[in-house]
């Protein structure tokens, strides 16, 4: 979406939607779209009911969701996102984290706690057994990977992620981009035209 610079982080003023590949992109919407490979009508509920009931064969879903699946018991196995133009795909990566908040009144005692105790194994090893979600901890991370396949394979998906883009700019992007998408998946209009105009509504947008 945006270049980045040589230490990974992005540069808010490069805008790379508009490459070559958006656009190849684009038209490759509309055609999965046509195919109904894709359906822009089935919500995440209706996505998660209709694999639990055996009536979908897959379910682009997070690690969150594993629990429902095994209480419908269905036989299930994790895949890495399908790419769309041979690279492998990557996932935006969201990690859940603590903070210090600048108007702590005792920092001291807040960042004890912090490092002493939410730092520890125990902590992220608890929180995923109540929400399934894998520890960012690399040493709870490899605990629970090494006794949990679905952990295991989560954690190679997420081998090829990048970050979820978490810079002020990204608030344009989804305004324009996201309706877009569903747009072209519809078959609404010519994929390049419907790709540049949002590409240039979120550059109009970024600049004010």
């Amino acid at each position: 979406m945006f270049a980045q610079n040589s230490d990974g982080s992005y540069d808010a003023s490069k805008l790379t939607l508009d490459n070559p590949a958006g656009v190849k992109f684009a038209a490759a919407l509309k055609t999965w779209g046509a195919e109904r490979t894709l359906n822009p009508n089935i919500t995440g509920d209706i996505a998660a009911t209709s694999f639990e009931k055996g009536e979908a064969p897959y379910f682009l879903t997070r690690a969150w969701n594993i629990g429902a699946i095994k209480k419908a018991g269905i036989t299930y196995a994790i895949d890495p996102l399908p790419t769309a133009g041979g690279e492998p795909a990557q996932p935006f990566l969201g990690v859940n984290a603590f903070f210090i908040s600048t108007k702590s009144k005792n920092k001291v005692a807040a960042t004890k706690f912090l490092v002493n105790y939410l730092g520890t194994d125990a902590v992220p090893e608890k929180l995923y057994e109540v929400g399934d979600r894998a520890p960012a901890l690399t040493s709870a991370f490899k605990k629970i990977s090494a006794a949990n396949a679905d952990v295991q394979a989560f954690g190679k998906v997420g081998l090829h992620g990048v970050p979820m883009l978490s810079i002020p700019q990204m608030a344009s992007v989804w305004a324009h981009w996201g309706p877009a998408e569903p747009a072209l998946i519809k078959g609404e209009g010519d994929p390049a035209t419907v790709w540049n105009t949002a590409v240039t509504n979120v550059q109009a947008k970024i600049k004010g």
